[in-house]
């Protein structure tokens, strides 16, 4: 039998596979979406908890002022020119609707709907 020789060079396979650029980052910036899912409804949690005790108004303060500090992240010119200088494929629409939506609005929406009936 003859013997088979390997027809592919490690040149070849080498070509097919695409090599990574250094103009854009292997992952984009990552919002942290665990603050509306995790500490949000720890804080509703305490809102319920505490809504016959004073100390119930910490817990509506925190959240209240986080959804503030998240709206003064949306609308930063400064916060945003400093990640999209380390990510230029992040556009201004993005960073704000990532912000705004899931930080801001829909946590406002939920403390009008569950904590402000809790006061």
């Amino acid at each position: 039998m003859p013997s088979r020789s390997n027809d592919f060079e490690s040149n070849d396979i080498q070509e097919d596979q695409a090599e990574p650029t250094d103009s854009v980052p292997p992952n984009g910036y990552s919002f942290p979406y665990g603050f509306p899912l995790v500490i949000y409804p720890l804080l509703l949690l305490g809102m319920f908890k505490g809504q016959h005790h004073g100390w119930g108004w910490l817990f509506h303060g925190v959240f209240l002022a986080s959804v503030g500090l998240f709206l003064f992240q949306a609308v930063s010119h400064k916060a945003y020119a400093k990640i999209h200088a380390q990510y230029p494929h992040l556009n201004r629409l993005t960073w704000f609707m990532n912000w705004f939506l899931f930080f801001v609005l829909l946590p406002a929406v939920v403390w009008v709907v569950f904590g402000w009936p809790l006061l």
